[in-house]
C-alpha cells in the first residue's frame, strides 16, 4: 500500500531532509499541528467562560436551539472545548479529542452556513462574545474553521496510520 503522506513529503522535502529525519520532521508536524489545534480550543474556550451571558445570547441569536437549551450549552460547551484542547496539548486520549473536536467543526461549520443562508447577522462567538460593528463575516469564519477541520482530520489521519502500523 502507498503510503501517501511519505510519498508527498518526499517529493515535497527530498533535500530540505536527509530520508533519515523525515520520520522525525513527521513526528513534530504532528505534535505541533496537535499542539496548536489544542491550544485554539482552548484559547476560544476562555472568552466564553468567563462570560456565559455575553456567549448564550450569541446561541441565542443563532435562533437554531429552543431557548432552555441555549443557556446549558453556553455553559458547557466552554469546557468541552477547554477540556479537548488541553488532551490534545497533554497528549492524553488524543483520538476521542480529535472525534469530538473534529465533529463541533463540522457543527460551528453548519451553524455559521445556516444562519448565513437564513440572512441573520450575528457575531461567529468563536474567539469573542463582543458584538461586532461591522456584522458578520462568514465567509473568514467558515473558511477558518475549515482549515482547523483540515488540521483534525488530518492529525486524525496520523493517529489511525501510526496505530496501523505500529
Amino acid at each position: 500500500m502507498v503510503d501517501l503522506f511519505e510519498a508527498a513529503t518526499s517529493r515535497a522535502l527530498p533535500n530540505m531532509f536527509p530520508h533519515h529525519l523525515q520520520s522525525d520532521y513527521r513526528k513534530w508536524s504532528v505534535l505541533g499541528l496537535r499542539i496548536f489545534l489544542g491550544g485554539v480550543f482552548v484559547w476560544a474556550a476562555w472568552v466564553k467562560i468567563a462570560d456565559p451571558q455575553g456567549f448564550a445570547a450569541i446561541i441565542g441569536n443563532y435562533q437554531l436551539l429552543p431557548g432552555p437549551l441555549v443557556n446549558p450549552l453556553a455553559v458547557l460547551l466552554p469546557w468541552l472545548e477547554v477540556l479537548c484542547g488541553a488532551l490534545l496539548i497533554v497528549g492524553a486520549w488524543v483520538d476521542g479529542s480529535l472525534l469530538i473536536v473534529n465533529c463541533l467543526m463540522v457543527v460551528f461549520m453548519a451553524a455559521l452556513v445556516s444562519t448565513w443562508i437564513r440572512g441573520i447577522d450575528v457575531n461567529c462567538g468563536c474567539f469573542s462574545v463582543a458584538a461586532t460593528e461591522h456584522g458578520a463575516d462568514y465567509l473568514t469564519d467558515i473558511v477558518r474553521d475549515a482549515v482547523l477541520l483540515a488540521i483534525g482530520l488530518w492529525l486524525a489521519f496520523c493517529q489511525i496510520k501510526r496505530k496501523r502500523y505500529s
